[in-house]
């Protein structure tokens, strides 16, 4: 990767996602050091943050994020950062993420058998936010579907601050496998025509359409299947996620209306990449849905705009985030930006 991007590499993280990522509210805190009326410090904010991230878990669980919502300095709320603030008591609401410590260490293993170590892991989905969605859409009420091949990442954001998480074991290689059941097909070719022929909206498809199969090796002629068929069999496994992610959101209460806590709807991911899906996705939730991509991204890399690598830019934007990351990625890296560098070895890569 060094050599690729040009870069030295610092730090080292990886994305994580499963049905083992749990997310729960919590709340924390802590006097601030210095006494009465004293200003609050990036260790008084760390000191609330790990109160507040000390949930009671099972032993298979660790921590892995602790995302402040607001903080509260005496009897004045709804601060959003408390930096230079005076008081006596700082509190803090959060949402915190935990994930299985044996998929942790699956994941430590892979690296460290490459001679490195694993400096952190970030839920696939909120990495995504951090380079698919708006100030704005957080702000406003945003749930980002991250659909990839094994897994469909939620993560739902309101006033600015993550409210809920969730990793449901349906995705992309699910729909290749119904294609695959339904018409037979080795699944690297049900694959390829629904990347190239796939739509969520079947309505839309002429029942004239016709698509030719590829001849499989105990049959002497191609066989034809309608484009029709194969955006029923898409659309009907995609409407089951769309369902199942309204159903556990409406179980926490979190609504898709205008003027609630979701007024829309973001997807990303390889398998947000299927014509028809934002239609579909309006249809289910009843809110304005779109696909999105990697945002602001120095450099001519135009074969990495699909929503496909949103995760990856994400992961380089949520540390580039963090002051201590920032500090060592300015000494080494050009004007030309951390994304640029990385594009050489990305495009190799993926």
């Amino acid at each position: 990767i060094e050599k690729e991007s040009k870069c030295e590499i610092y730090s080292l993280s990886s994305t994580i996602a499963g049905k083992h990522i749990h997310g729960e509210t919590s709340h924390g805190s802590a006097s601030i050091r210095g006494g009465k009326s004293h200003a609050v410090s990036e260790r008084d904010l760390y000191a609330v943050l790990d109160t507040a991230g000390a949930v009671p878990l099972p032993k298979e669980q660790r921590v892995i994020h602790v995302l402040p919502s607001t903080y509260k300095i005496d009897n004045q709320d709804g601060i959003k950062n408390p930096l230079g603030m005076s008081g006596v008591r700082l509190e803090a609401n959060v949402y915190v993420v935990d994930a299985a410590e044996n998929a942790i260490q699956n994941i430590t293993n892979c690296f460290q058998s490459c001679g490195r170590n694993l400096d952190s892991v970030v839920f696939q989905g909120l990495a995504s936010s951090f380079s698919v969605l708006t100030d704005d859409e957080k702000e406003l009420g945003v749930c980002l579907i991250d659909m990839g091949s094994g897994t469909t990442d939620i993560t739902v954001y309101s006033k600015g601050a993550v409210i809920y998480t969730e990793s449901l074991p349906l995705a992309g290689d699910r729909v290749t496998l119904d294609i695959a059941l339904a018409k037979r097909l080795q699944s690297n070719v049900a694959e390829m025509i629904k990347v190239e022929y796939g739509s969520c909206m079947s309505e839309h498809i002429s029942t004239d359409e016709m698509i030719e199969l590829p001849v499989i090796s105990n049959q002497s002629d191609g066989r034809n299947m309608r484009r029709q068929e194969l955006a029923q069999i898409i659309e009907a496994r995609y409407d089951e996620i769309f369902e199942m992610i309204k159903k556990k959101l409406e179980a926490k209460k979190i609504d898709f209306l205008y003027g609630s806590k979701v007024v829309k709807v973001v997807l990303t991911g390889g398998s947000a990449n299927v014509h028809g899906v934002e239609a579909l996705a309006e249809q289910v939730f009843q809110v304005p849905a779109r696909v999105g991509a990697a945002q602001n991204i120095d450099g001519n890399i135009e074969e990495l705009e699909g929503p496909e690598y949103s995760a990856i830019f994400g992961l380089l934007a949520f540390h580039h985030h963090h002051e201590s990351w920032q500090k060592k990625i300015q000494n080494t890296v050009s004007k030309q930006g951390i994304f640029s560098k990385m594009y050489s070895f990305i495009k190799k890569t993926f």
